[in-house]
C-alpha cells in the first residue's frame, strides 16, 4: 500500500477541533473493519462511477463506506485516515490522495449524500423521531438490509450530528415507524 502518513500535504492541514470526535473516523481502523465496510461491491462501484473526477469518486466512496459503517456522514473529509484512502483508492483505479478539496461546493455535497443515502436505503429521520430516543441510551439499534439478510448493528449519533440533522438511521422501506 502507498504510505500517506508522512506526506508534506498532510502535515499542513490543521486539526478540526470544531468537529466532534464521534463524527470523525478513528485514526486507526482494524483490518477486519476495513475489509467488511470499506470493500466496494459492484453496485457501489457503479454508483461511484457516476461521480466526475478522481477527488469526487474517492470522496463519494469514503462517505458511502462511512455511512454504511458508522451510520452517519462525515461533516468534513479533510481528516480521513490515510489507511481508508489506501484501501479505497485502488478499488477505484486511483492513487490515494488527500481530500482537501472534496466536495468543491455544497450542491455537489448534497447531491452525493442524497445518492449515497438512497443507494444504501437509509431513511431520513426527522427531528421529532430523534427526540423520541432517550439521551441516556448509549446506542441505537438499527436494522439494515445486507446481502439478502437483515442484520442489526449499533450506531452512536453524536450530539453535534443530531443537532445538525446529519444523523440518519436505517429502516427498510415498508416497516412501521417506531413508537
Amino acid at each position: 500500500m502507498t504510505e500517506l502518513a508522512g506526506t508534506e500535504a498532510q502535515l499542513e492541514y490543521e486539526p478540526l477541533d470544531d468537529v466532534d470526535a464521534a463524527e470523525r473516523l478513528p485514526a486507526e481502523i482494524e483490518p477486519a473493519i476495513l475489509r467488511k465496510y470499506f470493500s466496494l461491491t459492484r453496485a457501489d462501484l457503479d454508483e461511484v462511477e457516476r461521480s466526475r473526477g478522481p477527488a469526487n469518486k474517492l470522496g463519494f466512496s469514503v462517505q458511502l463506506c462511512t455511512l454504511r459503517w458508522r451510520g452517519h456522514f462525515l461533516p468534513d473529509t479533510r481528516d480521513v485516515p490515510p489507511v481508508v484512502l489506501e484501501v479505497l483508492a485502488p478499488q477505484l483505479g486511483l492513487l490515494p490522495m488527500l481530500l482537501a478539496d472534496y466536495p468543491r461546493d455544497e450542491k455537489t455535497r448534497f447531491s452525493h449524500l442524497e445518492r449515497i443515502r438512497r443507494h444504501l436505503r437509509f431513511v431520513r429521520t426527522s427531528r421529532e423521531e430523534c427526540d423520541t430516543f432517550s439521551p441516556a441510551w448509549s446506542t441505537l439499534r438499527v436494522t439494515m438490509p445486507s446481502g439478502g439478510r437483515v442484520t442489526t448493528r449499533s450506531s452512536l449519533p453524536s450530539a453535534g450530528a443530531k443537532s445538525r440533522g446529519l444523523f440518519q438511521r436505517v429502516r427498510p422501506r415498508g416497516l412501521p415507524r417506531p413508537l
